[in-house]
């Protein structure tokens, strides 16, 4: 998409083998569960955003007031993180795509972007 490598990862549950992430290439933007009971919880996202490395991460299927099922707020994920909360939309170009991914650069892993789920 415009040059710009996106990758939804669903309703992973799971971490990846090498394989799997390698095969996925270089990742700009990757959207990942964060809300653990029937996916990924935020120990596991951060470890397949190490996997893969992109250079923004959105996380998605985490807890909100709209839900009437339980499972785990961002805010595990989020700890410790550069986060970016633009509201419900988030414009992506080559151009704003911060440097590096995770473990790229010095220091820094990933912009985070949290967005509003209304």
């Amino acid at each position: 998409m415009d040059g710009i490598r996106v990758c939804h990862l669903g309703d992973l549950g799971h971490l990846l083998s090498e394989r799997d992430a390698a095969a996925l290439g270089d990742v700009d933007v990757l959207m990942i569960p964060v809300g653990g009971v029937y996916t990924l919880d935020a120990g596991g996202a951060k470890k397949v955003v190490g996997q893969i490395r992109p250079k923004v991460v959105i996380p998605m299927h985490f807890m909100t007031p709209a839900l009437t099922f339980e499972v785990d707020p961002p805010d595990r994920f989020l700890s410790g993180q550069k986060v970016e909360r633009p509201g419900t939309t988030f414009a992506v170009s080559k151009e704003r795509l911060p440097k590096g991914g995770e473990g790229e650069g010095e220091g820094e892993g990933p912009l985070i972007v949290l967005l509003d789920y209304k």
